[in-house]
Protein backbone atom coordinates (compact mmCIF):
# COMPACT_ATOMS: atom_id res chain seq x y z
CA UNK A 1 0.00 0.00 0.00
CA UNK A 2 2.96 2.61 0.61
CA UNK A 3 4.50 1.93 -2.28
CA UNK A 4 1.83 2.42 -4.72
CA UNK A 5 0.56 5.84 -2.71
CA UNK A 6 4.37 6.86 -2.46
CA UNK A 7 4.25 6.17 -6.48
CA UNK A 8 1.20 8.48 -7.01
CA UNK A 9 2.84 11.03 -5.08
CA UNK A 10 6.22 10.67 -7.07
CA UNK A 11 4.18 10.69 -10.20
CA UNK A 12 2.46 13.71 -9.30
CA UNK A 13 5.45 15.83 -8.57
CA UNK A 14 7.63 14.22 -11.91
CA UNK A 15 4.78 15.19 -13.83
CA UNK A 16 5.08 18.87 -12.32
CA UNK A 17 8.27 19.27 -13.02
CA UNK A 18 9.02 19.46 -9.34
CA UNK A 19 11.80 16.71 -9.37
CA UNK A 20 13.84 15.10 -12.12
CA UNK A 21 12.86 11.27 -13.09
CA UNK A 22 16.20 10.19 -12.42
CA UNK A 23 15.36 10.72 -9.28
CA UNK A 24 12.51 8.66 -8.99
CA UNK A 25 13.55 5.60 -6.81
CA UNK A 26 14.76 8.10 -4.10
CA UNK A 27 11.79 9.90 -3.72
CA UNK A 28 9.47 7.26 -3.81
CA UNK A 29 11.78 5.03 -1.54
CA UNK A 30 11.32 8.25 0.64
CA UNK A 31 7.91 8.95 0.88
CA UNK A 32 7.51 4.85 1.20
CA UNK A 33 9.19 5.60 4.50
CA UNK A 34 7.40 8.99 5.61
CA UNK A 35 4.16 7.07 5.09
CA UNK A 36 5.51 3.99 7.34
CA UNK A 37 6.61 6.20 10.17
CA UNK A 38 3.92 8.64 10.41
CA UNK A 39 1.55 5.51 10.02
CA UNK A 40 3.20 4.06 13.12
CA UNK A 41 3.32 7.53 15.12
CA UNK A 42 -0.31 7.96 14.35
CA UNK A 43 -1.76 4.55 15.65
CA UNK A 44 0.70 5.11 18.91
CA UNK A 45 -0.91 8.31 19.74
CA UNK A 46 -4.41 6.87 18.93
CA UNK A 47 -3.59 4.11 21.22
CA UNK A 48 -2.05 6.50 23.64
CA UNK A 49 -5.20 8.33 24.10
CA UNK A 50 -7.72 5.16 24.13
CA UNK A 51 -5.43 3.53 27.15
CA UNK A 52 -5.00 7.08 29.07
CA UNK A 53 -1.36 6.93 28.74
CA UNK A 54 -0.26 10.05 26.41
CA UNK A 55 2.55 11.53 28.57
CA UNK A 56 4.43 7.96 29.46
CA UNK A 57 3.65 6.84 25.26
CA UNK A 58 5.66 9.80 24.21
CA UNK A 59 8.23 9.17 26.64
CA UNK A 60 8.40 5.70 25.22
CA UNK A 61 8.56 7.25 22.05
CA UNK A 62 10.94 9.81 22.76
CA UNK A 63 13.39 6.87 24.64
CA UNK A 64 12.97 4.54 21.57
CA UNK A 65 13.40 7.31 18.80
CA UNK A 66 16.33 9.21 20.40
CA UNK A 67 18.47 5.52 20.56
CA UNK A 68 17.41 4.34 16.84
CA UNK A 69 18.61 7.11 15.46
CA UNK A 70 22.17 7.08 16.45
CA UNK A 71 22.89 3.37 17.23
CA UNK A 72 20.86 1.55 14.52
CA UNK A 73 19.93 -2.31 15.04
CA UNK A 74 17.95 -4.48 13.15
CA UNK A 75 15.31 -3.27 10.66
CA UNK A 76 12.69 -5.34 9.44
CA UNK A 77 12.55 -6.47 5.22
CA UNK A 78 9.64 -4.72 4.69
CA UNK A 79 7.68 -1.80 5.97
CA UNK A 80 4.44 -3.62 6.87
CA UNK A 81 6.70 -6.19 8.98
CA UNK A 82 8.22 -2.53 10.25
CA UNK A 83 5.01 -1.50 11.34
CA UNK A 84 3.84 -5.01 12.72
CA UNK A 85 6.71 -4.98 14.90
CA UNK A 86 6.38 -1.69 16.23
CA UNK A 87 3.20 -1.87 17.65
CA UNK A 88 3.37 -4.90 18.93
CA UNK A 89 6.77 -3.65 20.99
CA UNK A 90 4.68 -0.71 22.53
CA UNK A 91 1.48 -2.85 22.90
CA UNK A 92 4.02 -4.84 25.31
CA UNK A 93 4.97 -1.30 26.99
CA UNK A 94 1.02 -0.55 27.26
CA UNK A 95 0.63 -3.52 28.69
CA UNK A 96 3.52 -3.75 31.59
CA UNK A 97 2.91 0.16 32.21
CA UNK A 98 -0.78 -0.85 32.77
CA UNK A 99 -0.08 -3.95 35.26
CA UNK A 100 3.24 -3.55 36.78
CA UNK A 101 3.23 -2.36 40.64
CA UNK A 102 5.32 0.64 41.50
CA UNK A 103 7.49 -1.25 43.63
CA UNK A 104 9.03 -3.83 41.23
CA UNK A 105 9.96 -0.73 38.38
CA UNK A 106 13.30 0.37 40.12
CA UNK A 107 14.78 -3.02 40.14
CA UNK A 108 13.23 -3.74 36.59
CA UNK A 109 14.49 0.06 35.26
CA UNK A 110 18.18 -0.85 36.44
CA UNK A 111 18.22 -4.28 34.78
CA UNK A 112 16.79 -2.53 31.61
CA UNK A 113 19.49 0.81 32.09
CA UNK A 114 22.58 -2.07 32.44
CA UNK A 115 21.29 -4.06 29.75
CA UNK A 116 20.96 -1.11 27.03
CA UNK A 117 24.05 0.19 28.48
CA UNK A 118 26.07 -2.80 27.94
CA UNK A 119 24.23 -3.56 24.57
CA UNK A 120 24.78 0.07 23.27
CA UNK A 121 28.64 0.44 24.30
CA UNK A 122 29.20 -3.17 22.88
CA UNK A 123 27.43 -3.44 19.38
CA UNK A 124 26.66 0.01 17.91
CA UNK A 125 25.93 0.97 15.74
CA UNK A 126 24.49 -1.82 14.09
CA UNK A 127 24.00 -1.58 10.33
CA UNK A 128 21.62 -3.04 8.37
CA UNK A 129 21.83 -4.42 4.74
CA UNK A 130 18.47 -2.48 4.64
CA UNK A 131 20.31 0.96 5.91
CA UNK A 132 24.48 0.36 5.22
CA UNK A 133 26.65 3.27 6.84
CA UNK A 134 29.84 4.62 5.60
CA UNK A 135 33.02 4.53 7.87
CA UNK A 136 32.49 7.96 9.31
CA UNK A 137 29.14 7.74 10.11
CA UNK A 138 29.70 4.50 11.87
CA UNK A 139 32.64 6.61 13.98
CA UNK A 140 30.17 9.16 14.43
CA UNK A 141 27.07 6.91 15.30
CA UNK A 142 29.78 5.15 17.93
CA UNK A 143 30.74 8.31 19.60
CA UNK A 144 27.24 9.61 19.91
CA UNK A 145 25.50 6.36 20.98
CA UNK A 146 27.87 6.34 23.64
CA UNK A 147 28.12 9.49 25.17
CA UNK A 148 23.86 9.06 25.36
CA UNK A 149 23.69 5.95 26.70
CA UNK A 150 26.07 6.89 29.72
CA UNK A 151 24.32 10.07 30.34
CA UNK A 152 21.05 8.38 29.90
CA UNK A 153 22.80 5.44 32.56
CA UNK A 154 23.75 7.99 34.92
CA UNK A 155 20.63 9.93 34.91
CA UNK A 156 18.17 6.90 35.36
CA UNK A 157 20.24 5.62 37.92
CA UNK A 158 20.16 9.08 40.25
CA UNK A 159 16.35 9.02 39.65
CA UNK A 160 15.81 5.47 40.90
CA UNK A 161 17.90 6.16 43.67
CA UNK A 162 15.49 8.98 44.57
CA UNK A 163 12.53 7.70 43.34
CA UNK A 164 11.45 10.29 41.21
CA UNK A 165 8.87 9.73 38.64
CA UNK A 166 9.42 6.19 38.21
CA UNK A 167 6.57 5.80 36.00
CA UNK A 168 8.41 8.18 33.43
CA UNK A 169 11.50 6.36 34.23
CA UNK A 170 9.81 3.20 33.22
CA UNK A 171 8.29 4.14 29.78
CA UNK A 172 11.77 6.27 28.60
CA UNK A 173 13.96 3.82 29.90
CA UNK A 174 11.44 1.07 28.18
CA UNK A 175 12.23 2.55 24.62
CA UNK A 176 15.69 2.86 25.35
CA UNK A 177 16.47 -0.60 26.11
CA UNK A 178 13.48 -1.53 22.70
CA UNK A 179 16.01 -0.56 20.47
CA UNK A 180 19.12 -2.20 22.98
CA UNK A 181 17.03 -5.62 22.16
CA UNK A 182 17.22 -4.54 17.83
CA UNK A 183 20.58 -4.31 18.24
CA UNK A 184 21.37 -7.45 19.59
CA UNK A 185 19.05 -8.77 16.81
CA UNK A 186 20.24 -7.28 14.29
CA UNK A 187 23.96 -8.02 14.82
CA UNK A 188 22.57 -11.59 15.41
CA UNK A 189 21.11 -11.02 11.39
CA UNK A 190 24.24 -9.74 10.11
CA UNK A 191 26.00 -12.79 11.14
CA UNK A 192 23.36 -15.22 9.96
CA UNK A 193 22.24 -13.79 6.86
CA UNK A 194 25.29 -11.26 5.23
CA UNK A 195 28.02 -13.32 5.81
CA UNK A 196 30.90 -13.58 3.29
CA UNK A 197 28.13 -11.60 1.11
CA UNK A 198 28.31 -8.13 2.70
CA UNK A 199 31.57 -6.30 1.50
CA UNK A 200 32.46 -2.69 1.61
CA UNK A 201 33.48 -0.76 -1.45
CA UNK A 202 35.02 2.76 -1.83
CA UNK A 203 33.83 5.06 -4.14
CA UNK A 204 35.28 8.94 -3.72
CA UNK A 205 36.49 7.92 -0.24
CA UNK A 206 33.19 6.93 0.57
CA UNK A 207 32.47 3.54 2.27
CA UNK A 208 29.45 1.86 0.07
CA UNK A 209 27.87 -1.73 0.84
CA UNK A 210 27.71 -4.16 -2.08
CA UNK A 211 25.75 -7.28 -1.26
CA UNK A 212 25.70 -10.35 -3.97
CA UNK A 213 22.45 -11.70 -2.67
CA UNK A 214 19.11 -10.36 -4.37
CA UNK A 215 18.36 -7.64 -1.76
CA UNK A 216 18.93 -3.83 -2.92
CA UNK A 217 19.77 -1.42 -0.91
CA UNK A 218 19.95 2.22 -0.60
CA UNK A 219 23.62 4.04 -0.29
CA UNK A 220 25.57 7.43 -0.09
CA UNK A 221 27.37 8.62 -2.70
CA UNK A 222 29.14 11.74 -3.19
CA UNK A 223 26.33 13.34 -0.74
CA UNK A 224 23.62 11.31 -2.51
CA UNK A 225 21.48 8.70 -2.42
CA UNK A 226 22.19 5.90 -4.63
CA UNK A 227 20.69 2.40 -5.31
CA UNK A 228 23.24 -0.32 -5.01
CA UNK A 229 22.49 -3.61 -6.71
CA UNK A 230 23.30 -7.31 -6.75
CA UNK A 231 27.18 -7.16 -8.16
CA UNK A 232 26.46 -4.22 -10.16
CA UNK A 233 27.63 -1.29 -7.78
CA UNK A 234 25.87 2.26 -7.55
CA UNK A 235 23.79 3.32 -10.45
Amino acid sequence: MYKYIAKGITNGLINEKVVSERDREIYEYSFEVLLSTGAIIAVILIASIFFKCCVNSLLFMAGFILTRRISGGYHASKHIYCFLTTIANYGLYVLAVKRLSVNLIPEICTILAVFSLFAVCALAPVEDRNKPLSDKEKIRFRKQSRAFITSFFLVVTGLILKKIALINIFSFTTGVSSVSTYLVFGTIKNKLYNGPNFEIQRCHGVALRKFSGPVDSLARMNGEDKKVYSGLGAE
